[in-house]
């Protein structure tokens, strides 16, 4: 398609910025006279497409577009969407990139419009202001903007935990040095995270046979099924969604392998052989299950064993702890919970330890 016009006796190229490189400036045309010969104008015109062109795969290809909108004369680096920018440049999972967008969606708001702004005493004030939110899982607040959120007092028990405000910390660092590898600050800035004395397995608590037997108690069929799956599968709740029930070397297994699913590592691609107490049931228990939303459970749970350092996930954590104490092999482990292990080579959806083996220590539980 030609982007060539003729006025008067001048030749002009006017092309619409393409969609995929359009958050890189606010021009929304590139309108430019040529030259009155016409093949001398043909020329530049094919350059400057050229030069389109080489912007939309250097950007698929997540690489520096910089020196291109330069000669493209679009290098108005302070109309650039950073955000934007920074997102499309992220390799990572569909899971984690939904996570990023959430955290950038928040910093958006806590930052200033022009980052060119931005000094130490700012991010000061976002790391204060982070400490100020709460956790967007609490009903009430979740309809609140940020500002709104701001005005008022939080109660400390409802406050989001320091993990969370240093994924934010985290997130924001990477995206000012991503920003000043492009020119949008002028000097390298980062906000140092908090660090807290508490150590992994000081944050989540497996759960006791008490804990387990109270959750088993309950009346509702589908959560009693959600509960039995993940205490005797050690699988994260969003696997349980994802899961289908398939029969491996005459092993019922609960089936993570379809490279179509989104999950959260490479390692999470498993099989974990079905315990013999819910083998017969299996696939009854995950269409229950399955019909439940996830935050129901979740809830359900919290409520249940209150306790501030025991939750749903730490059905996974008993799983773990329990077959640990049975002497199972810390890489079988490893494997069940979807976790990398060291002291193998392993495709991504082809695991180290046969489901027979596997199997034997599920039914360790």
């Amino acid at each position: 398609m030609s982007h060539l016009n003729l006025r008067v006796n001048t030749y002009y190229y006017r092309r619409r910025i393409p969609k995929s490189i359009s958050h890189l400036t606010s021009i929304k045309y590139i309108h430019r006279s040529l030259s009155k010969n016409k093949s001398l104008a043909k020329k530049l015109s094919n350059k400057l497409d050229h030069l389109i062109d080489l912007a939309e795969v250097a950007l698929q290809l997540n690489q520096d577009v910089s020196y291109l909108l330069v000669e493209l004369k679009l290098n108005n680096m302070e109309s650039v969407d950073i955000f934007k920018l920074y997102r499309k440049s992220l390799d990572v999972s569909p899971a984690r990139i939904r996570k990023i967008e959430s955290l950038l969606a928040v910093l958006r708001v806590l930052l200033p419009n022009d980052l060119k702004q931005l000094n130490m005493a700012m991010l000061d004030t976002v790391k204060g202001n982070l400490k100020k939110l709460p956790k967007r899982n609490i009903q009430k607040y979740r309809e609140m903007s940020i500002e709104d959120l701001l005005k008022i007092d939080i109660p400390d028990e409802h406050l989001q935990s320091t993990e969370t405000i240093n994924d934010y910390l985290k997130t924001l660092n990477t995206l000012l040095k991503f920003a000043y590898e492009r020119e949008v600050i002028a000097r390298p800035l980062s906000a140092a995270t908090i660090k807290t004395k508490k150590v992994a397995r000081e944050l989540r608590l497996a759960l006791d046979k008490k804990d387990i037997s109270l959750l088993f108690s309950t009346n509702n069929e589908a959560l009693k099924a959600l509960y039995k799956i993940s205490y005797y599968s050690g699988m994260r709740l969003s696997e349980l969604y994802k899961c289908k029930i398939s029969t491996i070397d005459n092993v019922k297994c609960f089936d993570l392998t379809d490279k179509e699913l989104d999950m959260k590592t490479h390692s999470s691609y498993r099989l974990i052989p079905v315990h013999s107490a819910i083998e017969d049931a299996a696939e009854d228990l995950l269409l229950d299950a399955i019909s439940l939303k996830p935050g129901y459970a979740t809830r359900h749970a919290t409520d249940t064993l209150k306790n501030d350092r025991k939750s749903l996930y730490s059905l996974r954590h008993s799983f773990a702890t329990e077959l640990a104490s049975k002497g199972v092999e810390t890489g079988v482990i490893a494997e069940l919970l979807g976790h990398t292990h060291s002291g193998m080579t392993l495709s991504r959806y082809v695991k180290g330890f046969g489901v027979d083996v596997l199997s034997d220590a599920v039914n360790k539980l």
